[in-house]
């Protein structure tokens, strides 16, 4: 599927049903909503909807951006079960081949609902490869491929309990988040080779198409979450928990998933001078509202 600007106007069901989902997300259309033509002011919203969400923004509706249309306004169906979000990136779930993490902890699992509070931000520090049993020292309990693709490394975080399995992925951030493992090696700040760690390659900063996955999948995972009774409300840097991983998990993630979680979702990032053990502040390289060195 493609809608774009035309001359004449595009007009169909397809056209509608779109405006329809911008109109209930709050995007403006203008005096004409959803009139099922698609002129200058859904090209306007599709393009603001696309920059909000990391798609490339075109200002067309293909596939991938009716799917993050659909995706966000499941978020507002609180009683709509995790099996029928459908995300827009592939989903590979590990535990179908008995490929679990190393530390991973079944006897603590899952997380109970009143210590868990929400998500803990990492990246691999080298490329994983391609075969999937290279997962299975990712200790976290979800990955994100270069391509986008979404690795369900433990199950409970699409089906079953929504509360995620412990995994031992942050330190002091086991007991109480869900880790996500973006595959990158990025340098902790941006223009910086003396933030990279070398002997893990590259550098190989987060993709586009990560970091819009990553976006997909917090708003996926905070939907099920909510709609079962539990509210998360951190979004944290695996840098705030241990200072062996200062830069973890890099200036860029943080900026485009991290900053975009508190924009979008709700999450909170602890405060200016937030860490708990041996963890770091997080840096003013990271964003305006942080003072810490890196």
């Amino acid at each position: 599927m493609l809608l774009t600007l035309t001359t004449p106007l595009t007009r169909n069901p397809a056209v509608r049903r779109a405006q329809e989902l911008l109109l209930a997300l709050g995007y403006d259309l203008g005096p004409y909503k959803a009139d099922g033509a698609y002129g200058n002011a859904t090209n306007s919203a599709v393009r603001i909807f696309q920059q909000d969400y990391g798609l490339p923004i075109t200002g067309d509706i293909d596939d991938r951006t009716m799917n993050a249309l659909q995706i966000s306004i499941e978020a507002l169906r609180p009683n709509l079960p995790s099996s029928q979000v459908q995300l827009p990136f592939p989903l590979i779930d590990l535990t179908k081949d008995g490929i679990l993490p190393c530390h991973y902890h079944p006897e603590r699992s899952p997380i109970p609902a009143a210590n868990f509070r929400g998500f803990t931000l990492h990246w691999t520090a080298c490329l994983m490869g391609a075969s999937l049993g290279a997962w299975n020292v990712c200790n976290a309990q979800t990955g994100i491929r270069r391509d986008g693709t979404i690795m369900m490394i433990l199950p409970q975080a699409l089906s079953g309990p929504p509360l995620p399995a412990y995994v031992s992925h942050g330190n002091g951030l086991n007991s109480a988040t869900e880790g996500i493992e973006i595959e990158a090696n990025g340098e902790g700040v941006i223009g910086n080779s003396h933030t990279w760690w070398k002997e893990g390659g590259g550098p190989y900063e987060a993709t586009d198409a990560q970091i819009a996955a990553a976006r997909a999948y917090l708003t996926m995972r905070c939907s099920a979450l909510r709609a079962k009774g539990v509210n998360p409300t951190w979004i944290r840097a695996h840098r705030q928990s241990s200072d062996q991983r200062q830069c973890d998990p890099g200036e860029r993630i943080w900026r485009e998933v991290g900053l975009w979680a508190i924009a979008n979702l709700g999450l909170d990032d602890g405060g200016r001078d937030w860490q708990t053990g041996t963890g770091l502040p997080l840096p003013k390289a990271w964003g305006d509202r942080y003072t810490a060195a890196f």
